[in-house]
């Protein structure tokens, strides 16, 4: 299990957002723009999509995802109480990237996500990130919790690229 929380100070413009990633993140986030992704909730009826494409990707990356009927609970679950989403990106009317989170005031908690790494050009879950954390906002939260990853200073730790990742945020 993670031992640290990567948390996000997000009620900021965009532009200051922008401003605090790293050049690669950043750039991901305009590809995102010039090739018209479209961020937003996911409907009910893209679900199962989203649970394969997790699935597949989650194994090719070694972890283990959570069984089918762990996803419709969690997702009847988050429906009824009105306490998450799935943020979904999509491209031609495909999901590219998605991330399940919860909403807690002041926060917007990351579970997990996917990107797939063939769409990775359409700005992966970079720009996925950049557009939850300006709803969210909108929204009145204020942080948001990034979840798991590497205490700092153990570069051999198994979530060390995970960190990488959300710090480069």
């Amino acid at each position: 299990m993670p031992q640290s929380n990567i948390i996000y100070f997000i009620d900021r413009s965009d532009e200051e957002l922008l401003e605090e990633m790293n050049s690669g993140a950043k750039q991901k986030v305009k590809n995102g723009f010039k090739k018209k992704v479209h961020f937003q909730i996911a409907e009910k009826d893209q679900y199962e999509a989203f649970y394969q494409k997790r699935a597949k990707v989650a194994g090719m990356k070694g972890f283990a995802p959570i069984t089918k009927k762990q996803f419709y609970d969690l997702m009847d679950y988050l429906h009824q109480k009105n306490c998450g989403h799935i943020f979904v990106t999509m491209h031609e009317e495909e999901i590219v990237a998605g991330s399940i989170c919860l909403l807690d005031d002041p926060y917007l908690i990351y579970l997990y996500g996917f990107a797939e790494r063939g769409n990775n050009n359409y700005g992966g879950q970079q720009y996925l990130k950049f557009k939850a954390f300006g709803r969210s906002r909108e929204n009145g939260y204020t942080y948001c919790d990034m979840m798991g990853g590497a205490p700092t200073g153990f570069d051999d730790h198994p979530l060390t690229g995970v960190s990488k990742f959300k710090e480069s945020l």
